[in-house]
């Protein structure tokens, strides 16, 4: 709602405390909601605090995994225009981890344009949950990992991806309320030295 000039006081009056590790996060609440009680709090992420053990070896073809959800927020048909016009995109296998979320009718949406971009060949909606050790996996052996939401989001994912040695791309900046800020994402991990890219 932000994005786009709504801003939900009435549910946010009935926020008592904000808990997260991405410091953003907590201002991008206090300059829309006003201030509440703060506490760091971040859950482990499996194989960053775990005990999994994950291969890093890359998969052949090379793999881009595109977005977290099913959500339209993912920026899926954007994403895969933009790769479609890679001379080499054909040399990739691209996956949209689709599990969470995703509809009959965005389904459709996405392999309309799958298709009519030319990717069905090379494209696949992941849209089975699976274990937290395959899924870590699957990230780890791919070659890129895309999250272009125009928001805060997919720290898991990408936290994942950055420990199994995939490039990261997110967007440096997002809309809010109707204005570009820094993303809290990418705040958060050019704070700690983590190589990302912007898309």
């Amino acid at each position: 709602p932000l994005r786009f000039g709504r801003p939900m006081r009435f549910i946010a009056g009935f926020v008592d405390s904000i808990h997260t590790i991405i410091d953003g996060d907590i201002s991008v609440f206090k300059n829309n909601y006003g201030t509440r009680n703060v506490y760091k709090f971040g859950y482990p992420y499996a194989g960053l605090y775990g005990d999994i053990t994950i291969n890093s070896e890359k998969s052949n073809p090379p793999k881009i995994i595109v977005g977290n959800s099913g959500d339209r927020g993912n920026e899926h048909l954007s994403v895969l225009h933009l790769l479609s016009q890679k001379a080499d995109i054909k040399n990739y296998k691209i996956v949209l981890p689709v599990a969470y979320s995703l509809s009959e009718e965005y389904e459709l949406e996405l392999n309309k344009g799958i298709k009519k971009l030319g990717l069905e060949d090379n494209t696949e909606l992941q849209k089975d949950f699976l274990p937290a050790e395959e899924y870590l996996q699957m990230l780890a052996s791919s070659f890129m990992f895309i999250g272009a939401h125009n928001r805060q989001q997919a720290m898991g994912n990408i936290l994942g991806a950055i420990y199994g040695g995939c490039q990261v791309v997110i967007r440096k900046q997002i809309l809010v309320n109707t204005g570009l800020i820094t993303n809290p994402s990418w705040e958060f991990l050019s704070k700690y030295k983590f190589d990302i890219n912007d898309y």
